[in-house]
């Protein structure tokens, strides 16, 4: 699990699946933090958006493949979330 520092104006990290078989990663706000906003988007041939609202969590899922991505923004106030996985259900929030 990696929790993120406390936002700041400007904070900005792009977390990539690599081929690194037990490579897993659940992406959370630090203590007390601010939730994620944004969207991520599972592809299979059809994309589908998964809205993240106050989600306290995102995560790359056991299904998840090599060069998907989740990318984070932070203004000072929230964590803007986007990401983008080749197969279904590969990025899931919570």
């Amino acid at each position: 699990m990696i929790t993120l520092p406390t936002i700041e104006t400007g904070l900005h990290y792009r977390f990539v699946k690599t081929g690194i078989a037990a490579f897993a990663s659940v992406l959370t706000p630090a203590a007390g933090g601010t939730p994620f906003q944004g969207h991520i988007i599972n592809t299979n041939g059809t994309p589908t958006a998964v809205p993240i609202t106050a989600g306290a969590t995102v995560s790359f899922t056991g299904t998840s493949a090599i060069g998907d991505y989740i990318e984070l923004h932070c203004d000072g106030t929230n964590w803007y979330v986007n990401g983008m996985s080749k197969v279904a259900a590969g990025l899931a929030t919570a």
